[in-house]
């Protein structure tokens, strides 16, 4: 495999495939925004109008990509608002591509526990909006390791450049959400890095054990394993509630296109406390809704790219090894207003990623 290495801390023919896919994109509603309580769609979604995801970025309802593909760091680190790129493991381009992309490099992060934390890429997108959704594919390489906290989406008003603190303490309301999508291991439980979870924070969340406000984690009704050494498409959707007194405010996960967990008023739930809850297929308790905000100035306006580990998320899934790498690979990132879906390989792909020429350019 080749890799770029850079300096820490600068600051077939699937023809006849992408044709049915654009129509079932139409058919299936894809062109309007989905409101409070509609159904969600599954499978192709914006990414059908761009074969390989070439030119997305300049869809109109996209307001944020990243694809790794700029001539260096320093172009990519430009396109973020703030970032930390750890000096004893620098962020690396490394070519290892989700199958269809149209590129060649992909993001790797590493962190190693004993001397730091990892690292990230935090992005203040240029709209504040109450509905987005945000796509990225992720990749943990063999050995996988467990990790602390993952990416996030969320709020902060007023809006920053870079992101704030607030663990083990409950928004107000007006103030922030964070929504984090996060392999958990469960105390060991399961393999690492785990099982897809939510970590929200928001002002309904229940109160810790410990009398904290630490971030609900909230399960989609069926174990989601995080898969070791292939490429993943993940999406998740925020919907704000639409007033300050509504319960209509909404949270999804797709995984490789499929919907997993659709958190809406009347989904049915476990028992919920401050460690969350799972929703169920059926029975149970009828979720109350999301009040995600009491004030409709607070929105949606930040992107986290994060990769962070930390020796107590290893102690706590009984990992004694300090000093093992733990990396992952980002690529092909699109915030949108709109389902984003996977990627639809452009027309004369070959199956080996990595090896696509890029088609907007003959």
């Amino acid at each position: 495999m080749f890799v770029r290495v850079f300096p820490a801390w600068p600051w077939g023919n699937v023809s006849g495939i992408i044709g049915v896919t654009l129509a079932v994109w139409v058919l299936t509603g894809q062109l309007h925004l989905y409101g409070q309580g509609e159904a969600l769609p599954e499978g192709p979604g914006l990414a059908a109008r761009y074969p390989g995801d070439a030119g997305i970025a300049n869809d109109p309802d996209v307001v944020f990509a990243e694809d790794f593909e700029a001539g260096d760091l320093q172009e990519i680190l430009a396109r973020w608002t703030d970032r930390r790129n750890p000096k004893e493991s620098p962020f690396q381009l490394v070519e290892d591509i989700p199958a269809g992309s149209w590129g060649k490099w992909s993001l790797l992060m590493t962190a190693i526990p004993s001397k730091n934390n990892g690292g990230h890429l935090y992005k203040r997108l240029p709209q504040e909006l109450d509905t987005v959704f945000a796509r990225f594919y992720v990749k943990f390489p063999e050995p996988a390791g467990y990790i602390h906290h993952f990416v996030t989406i969320g709020g902060y008003r007023p809006a920053t450049n870079w992101p704030q603190g607030g663990a083990g303490t409950r928004p107000r309301g007006d103030d922030r959400i964070t929504v984090g999508i996060e392999p958990f291991g469960f105390s060991g439980k399961y393999p690492p890095p785990g099982l897809w979870n939510f970590y929200v924070y928001w002002h309904e969340m229940k109160q810790s054990a410990d009398g904290r406000f630490w971030g609900n984690g909230l399960s989609p009704p069926e174990d989601q394993p995080v898969p070791v050494g292939r490429w993943q498409c993940v999406e998740v959707m925020i919907r704000m509630n639409s007033r300050p007194d509504s319960r209509d405010g909404e949270l999804a996960l797709w995984l490789d296109g499929k919907l997993v967990a659709h958190f809406r008023r009347g989904a049915p739930r476990g028992p919920w406390t401050g460690l969350g809850f799972r929703l169920l297929a059926e029975g149970g308790t009828p979720f109350e809704g999301f009040n995600w905000r009491t004030n409709p100035a607070l929105k949606i306006n930040f992107f986290w790219l994060l990769h962070y580990v930390t020796p107590e998320s290893l102690r706590r899934n009984k990992v004694a090894d300090l000093d093992a790498e733990n990396r992952v690979l980002f690529d092909q990132i699109v915030v949108a207003k709109r389902y984003v879906g996977p990627i639809v390989p452009p027309r004369g792909s070959r199956s080996n990623a990595g090896q696509i020429e890029d088609p907007r350019f003959p």
